[in-house]
C-alpha cells in the first residue's frame, strides 16, 4: 500500500496589514506590498469571502497581527452568524493581555487561538521578534488565555519558529507553556522564505540537528505525550521520530487583491512553495516521494543532500493525526 498523507483545506482571511512584532524570519517581509495587499481587505469583502467559503466550516483570521485591525471583533461575529463551526485567529497574543478585549472576542465566537512564541525567555524570543517588552506581553496574553478557558469553550494552540537561535531550548520552552492549558504544541521548522531567505546559513538550523532535540523534547514529555508536533521539513529526516509527532503545514487557501482590487485565489502550497522546492533523481526510489513537497531549494544550496537519504519504510499512519493551524 503506497504512502498517502490526509488533506485538510483551510481558508485564511488576512486580516493584519501591519505587524507590532519584526521577525527575522518573516514571510511577509514586503512591508509595502503586504500594506497594499491587505488594504483591499475591506470589510464589505471580508463579508464577501466568509460568505463564499463558509461550506468549509473553517476560518482561519492571519496575516501580520489581526488583532491589530479594529474590525476583528466584527469579523468574528460574521464568521459566527454565518455558521462556521470552527473561528481561529494566529497570533502574537500581545494584545490578548487585555483581558476584556480577549473576552469580548471569545463572546462574538472566537473558539480556536494559536499563539506565536519563540523563545522561553526574553533574550531569546525578543532576539527573534526585534521588539523589546513582547515577551512580556505574549505570556501576559496567555496568561488572559488560561484564566477565560474557565469561561469560555476554545482550544489554545502554540506556533513556535524552529532555527539555530532556539532549537536547543525546545524543553525550556515546554516547561514554560504548559502552565498555560495549551491543548497542542507546533514546532515549524523555518522556512528560508522572506526574511530568512537572504541568511539561511545564519537562520537556519540543520535538519538532524532539530530532529535530534525534537527527539529529546517528547522523551522529556513522557506518556501520555500532549499533542505535539514538528512541522515542515522533509519525512526523510524524520523516519526516526514517533509517527504520530511528525506533521506538516496545512494547505490553506486565500485571497489576495491585484493592482485593480480584483479578488486572486491563492493555495499556500503552489503559490509560496512550488518554485522554492527541489527534488533529485534519487528522490524517485524514496517512499514518500508521491507525497512529498521535496527539500527547500536554499537549504540544498547551503547544506547539500547529505541528511536527505531516501527513505525504504513509509509509516502508513502519518498523517492520521496531524497539526492544526
Amino acid at each position: 500500500m503506497p504512502y498517502t498523507r490526509g488533506v485538510r483545506e483551510l481558508f485564511h482571511i488576512l486580516a493584519g496589514v501591519t505587524c507590532n512584532n519584526n521577525c527575522l524570519f518573516c514571510m511577509e517581509h514586503e512591508g509595502e506590498t503586504r500594506t497594499f495587499r491587505n488594504l483591499h481587505v475591506t470589510p464589505p469583502r471580508v463579508q464577501e469571502l466568509l460568505r463564499a467559503n463558509r461550506a468549509g466550516g473553517e476560518v482561519m483570521f492571519t496575516s501580520g497581527e489581526p488583532t491589530l485591525n479594529p474590525h476583528l471583533r466584527e469579523y468574528i461575529g460574521w464568521a459566527r452568524d454565518l455558521g462556521y463551526r470552527r473561528i481561529g485567529l494566529t497570533t502574537n497574543a500581545r494584545r490578548l493581555g487585555y483581558e476584556q478585549y480577549t473576552h469580548r472576542l471569545l463572546e462574538e465566537g472566537l473558539n480556536h487561538v494559536v499563539v506565536s512564541i519563540h523563545g522561553p525567555d526574553a533574550k531569546c524570543h525578543e532576539g527573534q521578534t526585534r521588539t523589546p517588552g513582547s515577551f512580556a506581553q505574549t505570556l501576559a496574553g496567555l496568561e488572559a488565555l488560561a484564566r477565560l478557558k474557565h469561561e469560555h469553550k476554545f482550544t489554545l494552540n502554540t506556533s513556535t519558529v524552529v532555527g539555530t537561535r532556539n532549537y536547543r531550548r525546545l524543553v525550556e520552552l515546554y516547561h514554560l507553556l504548559r502552565a498555560f492549558k495549551i491543548d497542542q504544541y507546533v514546532f515549524n521548522v523555518m522556512q528560508p522564505l522572506g526574511r530568512a531567505a537572504h541568511r539561511v546559513e545564519h537562520l537556519i538550523a540543520r535538519y538532524s540537528d532539530i530532529v535530534r532535540e525534537f527527539a529529546r523534547l517528547i522523551r522529556v514529555m513522557g506518556e501520555p505525550r500532549p499533542p505535539v508536533f514538528l512541522v515542515d521539513l522533509p519525512l526523510c529526516t524524520t523516519d526516526g521520530l514517533p509517527a504520530p509527532v511528525r506533521g506538516y503545514v496545512e494547505f490553506a487557501t486565500f485571497t489576495e487583491f491585484d493592482a485593480e482590487g480584483q479578488p486572486l485565489e491563492r493555495a499556500t502550497r503552489v503559490h509560496k512553495e512550488q518554485k522554492n522546492r527541489v527534488k533529485r533523481d534519487e528522490c524517485r526510489r524514496c517512499a514518500y516521494d508521491a507525497a512529498c513537497l521535496g527539500a527547500w531549494r536554499a537549504y540544498v544550496e547551503a547544506f547539500g543532500w547529505d541528511e536527505l537519504v531516501p527513505s525504504r519504510a513509509p509509516l502508513r499512519n502519518l498523517g492520521e493525526r496531524r497539526p492544526g493551524p
